[in-house]
């Protein structure tokens, strides 16, 4: 910034810092009026509570959208997902696949071994698939366990191999 007067004030909700202002002056100018320190005192009270609200709203907008177990996209944000590639598949003239994952018996995990085990079976279960599809594929859990995995710019041949490599996994 160099040389001058700075006037800096933190942006704070609940008494927690998020985020700060600040606001300088060249080094010849005069000192900042107490007027406007006050006032740039209650703007940085309102670009605090501002942060914080956008900040929640992204939080429920993730949570809306995820499934709380795995982290993948849930059944609502996977329908979006898929009618925005159809209609993008449409409009380009591309390919789009999709691939559903089902695990047989899978019931019987939690039958035996409690609910917990099949929480872990499934999470560890999403990380693998990730781990085998490419950035652009998009995986999401649409029920207890079932999986889909929407894969843009692939032909039915590329898609079968896919879900070879997801069985194996």
């Amino acid at each position: 910034i160099g040389e001058g007067r700075r006037l800096l004030r933190a942006t704070a909700f609940r008494h927690r810092i998020n985020g700060a202002l600040m606001l300088w002056r060249g080094e010849h100018d005069p000192a900042w009026p107490v007027g406007d320190v006050a006032l740039f005192d209650r703007i940085a009270t309102q670009f605090g509570l501002a942060l914080a609200q956008i900040a929640l709203q992204q939080e429920l907008e993730r949570q809306a959208r995820t499934d709380p177990l795995t982290g993948l996209l849930n059944r609502r944000a996977h329908t979006e997902v898929l009618v925005a590639e159809s209609d993008r598949a449409r409009r380009s003239a591309s390919s789009l696949s999709a691939i559903v994952v089902d695990c047989d018996d899978f019931k019987g995990i939690n039958d035996r071994h409690g609910h917990s085990v099949g929480d872990y079976v499934l999470s560890q279960l999403a990380r693998r698939l990730v781990d085998v599809l490419r950035p652009s594929d998009r995986l999401a859990r649409v029920g207890g366990d079932e999986f889909v995995v929407v894969l843009p710019d692939t032909r039915v041949v590329e898609a079968a191999l896919i879900a070879d490599r997801l069985r194996q996994a």
